[in-house]
């Protein structure tokens, strides 16, 4: 067996334990998760999760650095496409929406709403090493999108670093402590108080 063949089989289980997880994380909540949880459903031995994964911990930082890099993929391909900075910005929060409903559940308990998880041993070295460089990453070409439309007259003349922060905060900030009322459509009010801000109006 080659290294590439191993490489593909490897990758398989380890993307199936953080697809797994990423579900029962996001449905039951973080503590309510055991890792006997996710290899029984994954279909793996508890050691196999070990083996990808030093611990829990470290599963949930690679799911929400993963979902941070593929909001960033996304933020930069529609960056390059011929819309106007308000439908970049739609598209954006559709995106960061549907990213964050399906974890509606996990958001709306106080584990994270009142930064439990935050003192679990490694969680902040390892989301300040690997989770705040992509958000920052994501801030600056929201920033870039948010200065077109300043330029184009199309928003008013703000703070656009301000005005980025607000946006990536308010965002999840729906979510947490909503005891998971939150409707999937409340996504257009979300975008209305956003772009009533950026247009002054």
């Amino acid at each position: 067996m080659t290294d590439q063949s191993v490489k593909r089989r490897d990758g398989g289980k380890r993307q199936k334990i953080m697809d797994v997880a990423r579900k029962l994380f996001y449905e039951r909540g973080y503590y309510r998760t055991t890792v006997d949880d996710i290899a029984r459903e994954a279909g793996v031995a508890k050691g196999t999760v070990y083996l990808y994964f030093k611990s829990k911990v470290e599963l949930l930082l690679n799911i929400i650095e993963a979902e941070h890099i593929s909001l960033l993929d996304f933020l930069q391909e529609i960056s390059r496409l011929q819309l106007n900075p308000m439908e970049k910005l739609s598209r954006f929060i559709d995106r960061m929406w549907d990213i964050l409903y399906s974890a509606r559940h996990m958001l709306a308990m106080a584990e994270l709403s009142q930064r439990r998880i935050i003192f679990e041993e490694g969680f902040k070295d390892m989301y300040m090493n690997r989770v705040v460089p992509l958000r920052r990453a994501i801030m600056m070409n929201l920033k870039s999108i948010v200065d077109e439309g300043i330029e184009m007259g199309m928003f008013r003349k703000i703070n656009s670093d301000f005005a980025v922060r607000w946006m990536l905060f308010s965002i999840p900030g729906a979510f947490y402590g909503s005891e998971g009322r939150v409707r999937y459509e409340d996504r257009e009010i979300i975008k209305d108080l956003i772009f009533r801000g950026l247009a002054g109006r």
